[in-house]
C-alpha cells in the first residue's frame, strides 16, 4: 500500500467516525500531492461542508469537477458542478 493510499484509508475511517476536521486535514494532503484525484477532493468537499465551511467546500468540489472533466468524466463533472451552483447561490443568499 502506497503512503496516499494509506492516508486515504485513515482519512475515510476518520470520517466515518465522525471525525469530520481530522479527516479533512488528511483528505487536503491526499488532494495537494494526488493531483489527479477528483474523489478525494469531492470527500474534502463534503466534509468541509459538513464543517460549515462553504468557500473551503466550494474550491474542494470546483477541484473534483476540473479533475473528472479532464478524466473524461463529464457527467460526473455536471454533478458537481450543480453542487457548486447550490454552494454559490448559498453564498450570495
Amino acid at each position: 500500500m502506497t503512503a496516499m493510499s494509506a492516508i486515504r484509508r485513515q482519512a475515510a475511517e476518520l470520517a466515518f467516525r465522525g471525525r469530520h476536521r481530522a479527516a479533512a486535514r488528511l483528505y487536503e494532503l491526499v488532494v495537494a500531492h494526488a493531483e489527479r484525484d477528483p474523489h478525494s477532493a469531492m470527500k474534502l468537499g463534503e466534509l468541509r461542508r459538513k464543517l460549515n465551511e462553504p468557500r473551503g467546500a466550494l474550491r474542494a468540489y470546483e477541484l473534483a469537477s476540473a479533475l473528472f472533466r479532464g478524466a473524461g468524466f463529464s457527467l460526473k463533472a455536471q454533478a458537481v458542478d450543480r453542487v457548486v451552483a447550490g454552494l454559490e447561490r448559498a453564498l450570495e443568499a
